[in-house]
């Protein structure tokens, strides 16, 4: 799976570009950046005074009062040293980095201001991994509400660190996908003995929280770690709290992509289905109404004839419409035909629009009489040269005979 990176990666190209650019002998450029991070973590990069020289980078935690009672700032000024400054109003703490003095080590500062975050964080795990490692368990038990409607307990006992995290589900479906999950972690002491004792609890809290006023709901969970003194050593000191002051984003993003990946096979198995229907569709037996292709086989005749005697077609006629005229065409068949399509033809254009179409039925033969035709474009004499007529009978013709009447 997928672990999310502890550092603030924006925080941490911003400022690297802004050094770079130092080194660079570029003209300075003032920056005003706000940078949201998880569990409502704002980031603030600016200048001091107008001064685009003096970047500051602040941090703003809803819950940095309560990890100033575990030590924050003493770690803050254990690892930052003479880079804090003046906190910045709105914030908690503010680091200053000055791009004309630039130390020979700019790349280590700009990772450790992209850790700010996990560095607050930090103090309250290392607090009670310390009291645990020296014995001493008097301390009352850590709550850091780092959420809304969410806690994080630390207790340190004689032989081991217990970790609780709380969490609300929002959804029902991410109940559903958050408990197999948790369920993976509960069993992954299989795969590694060295690993921390998971325990998942949901509705309720665990039996270490009954004394407290810790939340009871359909929709919270409780996941407990319970850490000993292989994971809280010094050796393996940070890797413990780089995984986990990050645990519950870890869960919920994971939820979130396990969602997004059912979805994309319900979409794609659901087209797949379509598809299988679509080649299941039964063919029509009937014989369709229109037939798209004239070929001979179909029982089509096509005939062109001459049209000698026809007249000029001029601008505009007695009806309003453009270059209207008329004549008479017989069409005798041997059989009664089911269609008939006629066109004009010039020698440069067709003769578009055919009007007055009539064929009444007789028992061997079909009449066609006065057809109106026009031309499309107003204002030019058209003479008319052939005229095709397409026949689509019920048995195939055995004689066509085509006369035009003067």
């Amino acid at each position: 799976m997928i672990l999310l990176e502890i550092n603030n990666r924006i925080i941490e190209e911003t400022l690297t570009v802004k050094y770079k650019n130092a080194l660079a002998r570029l003209k300075p450029e003032s920056i005003d950046v706000t940078v949201a991070d998880f569990d409502g973590v704002l980031f603030h990069i600016s200048n001091v005074n107008g001064d685009k020289t003096k970047v500051r980078v602040s941090i703003s935690l809803k819950f940095y009062k309560q990890l100033e009672e575990h030590g924050a700032d003493e770690l803050l000024k254990r690892v930052y040293g003479p880079l804090l400054t003046e906190t910045e109003s709105g914030y908690n703490v503010s680091v200053l980095l000055d791009m004309e003095n630039i130390p020979d080590d700019w790349e280590e500062i700009v990772k450790k201001v992209g850790l700010l975050k996990r560095n607050c964080f930090a103090s309250v795990f290392e607090r009670y991994f310390r009291l645990q490692e020296d014995g001493d368990v008097s301390h009352k038990r850590a709550v850091i509400n780092y959420r809304q409607d969410e806690t994080l307990y630390v207790e340190a006992q004689e032989d081991r660190v217990t970790v609780v995290f709380s969490t609300v589900f929002r959804h029902e479906d991410d109940m559903v996908i958050g408990k197999v999950f948790m369920q993976e972690l509960k069993e992954g002491r299989r795969a590694s003995h060295t690993a921390p004792q998971v325990l998942f609890s949901h509705k309720e809290p665990p039996l270490e929280l009954l004394d407290t006023d810790a939340k009871v709901g359909e929709n919270i969970s409780y996941v407990t770690f319970v850490l000993f003194p292989r994971h809280t050593c010094a050796a393996a000191r940070d890797n413990t709290i780089d995984l986990l002051h990050m645990f519950r984003d870890y869960l919920h993003y994971h939820i979130k992509c396990s969602k997004v990946y059912v979805h994309s096979r319900m979409r794609a198995k659901a087209g797949d289905l379509l598809k299988v229907l679509n080649r299941a569709r039964p063919q029509p037996t009937s014989r369709p109404n229109e037939r798209k292709t004239i070929t001979y086989g179909e029982n089509v005749y096509k005939t062109r004839l001459s049209v000698g005697g026809a007249r000029d077609v001029g601008a505009l006629s007695a009806n309003g419409r453009s270059g209207a005229a008329s004549c008479s065409l017989q069409t005798i068949l041997l059989f009664i035909p089911v269609d008939i399509r006629i066109r004009f033809l010039s020698h440069d254009r067709d003769i578009v629009g055919v009007d007055a179409l009539s064929h009444p039925r007789g028992p061997q033969c079909a009449y066609l009489s006065y057809l109106t035709y026009y031309v499309a474009d107003a204002g030019r004499n058209v003479h008319i040269v052939y005229a095709d007529i397409y026949c689509r009978c019920a048995l195939e013709p055995s004689l066509v005979k085509s006369i035009m009447l003067p």
